[in-house]
């Protein structure tokens, strides 16, 4: 049990801090120390909670799974404290996906010395902190028109205090203009903790293309869209979407827009072929753009936000802002690229009717509109996110240099899902971008370019690369592409702390499965086929090699095709 006293102000003190946990750190420290195999068997066993030492009424609630290119399960969890979330608080652990043992892989922070009665301190209601909420967005506009209320309640650190908050969003109409505040409240003071924007951007999305980026034919050069029918009537939703007429204002109807399946619809307008809604085109617009932003890569990039809302619901504003609105515009190149296998590289131009009177944001050159940044150095806090995106932006058009569209949005959104919270910043998501790299087989000396470029520091990795000891086996092993390679280290000296045996000499081979994988062993991460220790290059996937203590103390072990791709293959580790 654990508590502190406080002391009422004029605002809530504790005379206790509260402390964040490095779980990568933690986990090591468990799975490190000596033991004997017995020990060491009953140490796997252990819950992910209890191997991280949380304490009582801490948990941990698993959001995200995968299974990486290394042969293991990555699973992402949140803290929950007496069931309340804890603020920026996640981790995510990877275990061997046959034996489900620990590998030491590991990402995120953990709160821990919580007090016991933080749920107690709970002054204000959900009600209260609303009305504070509304009263501070409205104080100056008394006819603004308040809906679409969100509230979640979280445990926050502030000043190296937990404190109990209340994340209040609703949506604010103001003279026709939308938005989305967002407020952090004390819930034992009322007092405001913090103010975030919610709202990335209010654009409605529709179907049918305009005159710049030429008709949308669903149904022929395009897939057929699925609608909703009871008996002749259709209406435009499904599964995954709900399309609403609104008519010129922003009023949500009852139902999805309807109509009769013999007879289609028609509502071309502004010059775009089939949009379904004309919002836009009731409020002051922006010359030479046609409205609505009914192209792929805005749909896209709308459709990211949501992405990233549900897995890492990055801060909008400052660095985490930047990177927000960054990997929706790389989100929105890659579905450009999924639905007409090319892209532009450029955010929302197919909107734009005349570029010298409009730019759009080029993601390689986004620093051209004379606003955007490029670099890391030239980055404020008080610089708008949409700007500041070119940071990342220009990461990834790096990237094209060795990666297609596809990888990169499988790399950025993997990183989200994975390593990235809501406070990242650009450093700590560049190393994500690394982990993720890895994770997935790219070879890691792209990533370090393409973020050397725009001056992000390039974190060590050495720990998320997985150990192979005297005796292992990892099954089912593959790569996709002649530009990946799968990585494991190796280190003797590790290998006698642990076990405590001295091995001299270790034998690694490869067998089973499709395609043909060959073995390098160096000093470095990265590999090049003239830069090795040792090799084995057979055809086929049967590969045998020796690891000599004398010669290398610490090595990495590349498993590389020899064509095109691998898969199925196993590899064994034996001491001699």
């Amino acid at each position: 049990m654990f508590s502190c006293v406080y002391l009422l102000l004029v605002f809530s003190d504790s005379v206790c801090s509260v402390q964040w946990v490095d779980v990568s750190q933690r986990i090591s420290q468990r799975l490190s120390v000596s033991m004997n195999p017995r020990d060491r068997r009953s140490l796997h066993r252990l819950s992910p909670r209890d191997l991280v030492g949380l304490e009582q009424f801490e948990e941990l609630e698993q959001v995200d799974k995968e299974v990486t290119s290394e042969g293991t399960i990555i699973v992402k969890y949140r803290e929950k404290f007496n069931g309340i979330p804890v603020y920026d608080a996640y981790a995510s652990i990877e275990t061997d996906k046959t034996t489900n043992e620990y590998t030491g892989q590991a990402d995120g922070k953990l709160l821990h010395e919580i007090p016991d009665d933080i749920t107690e301190n709970k002054i204000i209601s959900e009600s209260q902190a609303f009305n504070i909420a509304v009263e501070n967005a409205t104080v100056f506009h008394k006819e603004a028109e308040v809906d679409s209320e969100n509230i979640r309640i979280f445990i926050y650190t502030l000043d190296k205090r937990a404190i109990l908050v209340y994340d209040v969003s609703f949506r604010l109409k103001i003279n026709n203009h939308v938005s989305l505040p967002g407020f952090f409240i004390s819930a034992e003071t009322g007092q405001i903790i913090k103010q975030i924007p919610k709202l990335k951007s209010y654009n409605l999305k529709s179907v049918g293309g305009n005159i710049k980026t030429g008709q949308h034919k669903y149904g022929v050069d395009m897939p057929f869209l699925h609608v909703q029918q009871n008996g002749n009537q259709c209406s435009l939703q499904n599964e995954d979407v709900r399309v609403f007429h609104l008519h010129n204002n922003l009023d949500k109807p009852d139902l999805p827009f309807t109509f009769r399946c013999s007879d289609g619809f028609k509502d071309e307008v502004n010059d775009a072929y089939s949009p379904l809604s004309d919002l836009l085109k009731s409020v002051t617009g922006i010359p030479f753009v046609l409205y609505p932003y009914a192209v792929i890569d805005v749909i896209g990039h709308e459709i990211g936000h949501a992405f990233t809302d549900e897995h890492t619901n990055l801060e909008y504003s400052g660095q985490s802002g930047a990177i927000c609105e960054s990997i929706s515009d790389i989100i929105g190149e890659a579905a450009e690229w999924y639905i007409t296998k090319t892209t532009d590289n450029k955010a929302g131009d197919g909107i734009v009717a005349n570029e010298q009177q409009l730019v759009v944001r080029d993601l390689c050159d986004q620093d051209k509109d004379g606003r955007s940044i490029v670099h890391v150095k030239d980055f404020t806090e008080d610089l708008n996110v949409h700007y500041s995106s070119g940071i990342f932006n220009r990461v990834a058009c790096v990237l094209r240099d060795n990666l297609e569209w596809k990888d990169i949005f499988i790399l950025f959104t993997y990183a989200s899902r994975f390593f990235w919270h809501e406070t990242s910043d650009f450093n700590n998501a560049g190393c994500g971008l690394l982990k993720a790299a890895y994770d997935l087989s790219y070879q890691l000396i792209h990533i370090v370019h393409a973020l050397s470029n725009v001056g992000i520091e390039i974190c060590s990795v050495e720990d998320h690369i997985r150990m192979v000891s005297e005796y292992m086996e990892i099954k089912d092993l593959k790569v996709n592409s002649a530009n990946n390679v799968l990585l494991f280290r190796l280190d003797f000296k590790k290998l006698h702390k642990l076990s405590g045996s001295d091995v001299k000499r270790i034998q690694v081979t490869t067998s089973r499965g499709e395609g043909d994988v060959d073995m390098y062993v160096s000093f470095y991460q990265t590999i090049s086929k003239e830069d090795y220790v040792y090799r084995s290059i057979r055809k086929g996937n049967t590969e045998v090699l020796f690891i000599d203590r004398k010669t290398m103390q610490s090595a990495f072990l590349h498993l590389v095709p020899k064509h095109s791709s691998f898969s199925g293959v196993t590899l064994t580790t034996t001491a001699r």
